[in-house]
């Protein structure tokens, strides 16, 4: 529950709370992963992910999947405004916007922030520059 209030407060403050919506996870301890190779976590997550994706694909919609432990930078916004003002989502059909960065958090939230006392941007970052 600490990680979903610490991303909905995320949300909150990037004004994103109209443009994403919750997906209900899947129990990976109630599927019978024993004859698997996943552990019951991992295919609780893999069918999540699934699920939101044969959601979307229903409803004939993009969808940007994130987990409650999701860190957003502050340019997410102007990046995916650029995005889907460029159409740029309609040239695939799968996009990953993630990297995969195996340490302690606390010690990536601090590298964060001293990166960006360093060196700020003059403005939100952007796909391309507006007309």
């Amino acid at each position: 529950m600490e990680r979903r209030a610490a991303f909905e407060k995320q949300l909150s403050e990037l004004n994103l709370h109209s443009r994403y919506s919750r997906f209900p996870a899947v129990d990976g301890s109630q599927i019978g992963t024993s004859r698997r190779p996943l552990r019951p976590g991992e295919g609780g997550l893999f069918l999540s992910h699934c699920r939101a994706l044969e959601s979307a694909r229903n409803q004939g919609m993009c969808v940007h999947v994130l987990e409650d432990d999701t860190l957003l930078s502050e340019h997410v916004v102007s990046v995916l405004n650029d995005a889907v003002a460029t159409e740029l989502f309609q040239s695939y059909d799968l996009v990953f916007t993630d990297m995969m960065i195996h340490c302690h958090v606390p010690f990536l939230k601090n590298v964060k922030s001293e990166f960006d006392k360093i060196a700020p941007l003059p403005g939100p970052l952007r796909l391309h520059q507006p007309d």
